[in-house]
């Protein structure tokens, strides 16, 4: 029987990604996203290291900063290991991941009108990235003639 480990996460970025060449044809991206939580009074923060590969690497290292709020989903991979201090730690690992940046894009001139990103996003499929569709317009909803229950809801 096969198995298969998936996760998804929503964070910030904790650092600028690093590229590492790995062999002549194989290079890698890390970089790690923080993760928080509140249960009650207690607030935690966890860590996740991100690694993507080759074209996925070129996508992060050209869109990806530290500070940037993205969605990631991949494999996990877990590793525990002994620290410099002799202390158990462990590792949380993101292999393979599809991202989508998320928040509002900076503005180039330094205005403060913030405008919604979409971001960038990268895939395991074989299609490019910037072949995604785009969202068709819709009709405004004077045009709908008739009325509806929907009408007088408030959002």
């Amino acid at each position: 029987m096969a198995s298969y480990c998936k996760v998804t996460i929503i964070g910030n970025v904790g650092r600028d990604p690093e590229l590492k060449t790995v062999s002549a044809d194989r290079k890698v991206a890390e970089f790690s996203v923080a993760v928080g939580s509140k249960n009650g009074a207690e607030e935690r923060t966890d860590w996740f290291k991100i690694s993507a590969w080759d074209k996925q690497a070129d996508t992060v290292m050209n869109y990806v900063k530290k500070g940037d709020q993205i969605f990631v989903e991949g494999q996990l991979r877990i590793r525990e290991y002994i620290d410099r201090d002799q202390k158990n730690r462990t590792s949380f690992e993101i292999v393979s991941p599809n991202f989508q940046l998320l928040g509002n894009k900076p503005q180039e001139n330094g205005s403060s009108d913030a405008q919604p990103y979409r971001g960038a996003s990268a895939n395991t499929s074989e299609q490019p990235a910037n072949n995604q569709q785009q969202p068709k317009a819709v009709a405004p909803a004077a045009a709908n003639k008739g009325t509806s229950d929907l009408d007088d809801l408030p959002f």
